[in-house]
């Protein structure tokens, strides 16, 4: 092998590996640019206090089915803390929950067009009751769209929840499901009935 077939080759082999290194230097900025969303579940100072369900005959609600025993309805509202980790917006177009009390994956998905307003007592400073609620984050609306490394804190409202629930009053610890253009996320979350949840405040 002459000397000029040498460097050839040598010459190729270290374009080939520049190329390489190029390569992979933009493929970890494009991951790093998109990089991905984080989802959990809200909590204060490690209690929740924002996602919880209920029987929606205790509840003023909007946009429920009317069909059905009124008094075996159940709602659910899950507090999400949710981060665009990525130098571009994401689109957010579903949230649902899974389970599989029933041996299959039941869903229930968020609606924009359901609302409720629930109340509960509790003793003022002159041991006179008084209502009030529990505070609940910001209501999610679909589709949404973060911007870059935008944090919001937002609430899943389930208007049709009954199937997740197994025993009424047991905490009951679901799969809650967003889906955006790249890919789905899903999460574990605890969700307590309403009066469990009060007791604990």
């Amino acid at each position: 092998m002459t000397l000029y077939e040498s460097l050839t080759i040598a010459f190729a082999f270290a374009s080939t590996v520049i190329s390489l290194i190029s390569i992979t230097i933009v493929i970890l900025d494009l991951d790093y640019k998109l990089g991905k969303q984080k989802f959990e579940q809200y909590r204060h100072y490690g209690r929740l206090l924002a996602s919880y369900y209920f029987k929606s005959c205790e509840a003023k609600t909007k946009g429920m089915r009317t069909d059905g025993d009124p008094s075996k309805k159940i709602s659910a509202v899950i507090s999400i803390k949710i981060k665009n980790c990525s130098a571009y917006p994401v689109t957010i177009d579903s949230a649902y929950v899974t389970s599989k009390l029933h041996g299959i994956d039941d869903k229930s998905y968020h609606d924009n067009g359901f609302s409720f307003e629930l109340m509960w007592e509790k003793a003022n400073r002159n041991g006179k009751p008084i209502e009030t609620t529990v505070d609940v984050c910001e209501k999610l609306v679909l589709p949404i769209t973060l911007q870059p490394y935008e944090i919001k804190l937002l609430s899943v409202q389930i208007p049709h929840f009954e199937q997740h629930v197994k025993k009424y009053g047991d905490t009951v610890y679901p799969y809650l499901h967003f889906t955006t253009a790249r890919k789905e996320y899903t999460i574990k979350v605890e969700i307590p009935e309403y009066h469990a949840l009060l007791s604990a405040i």
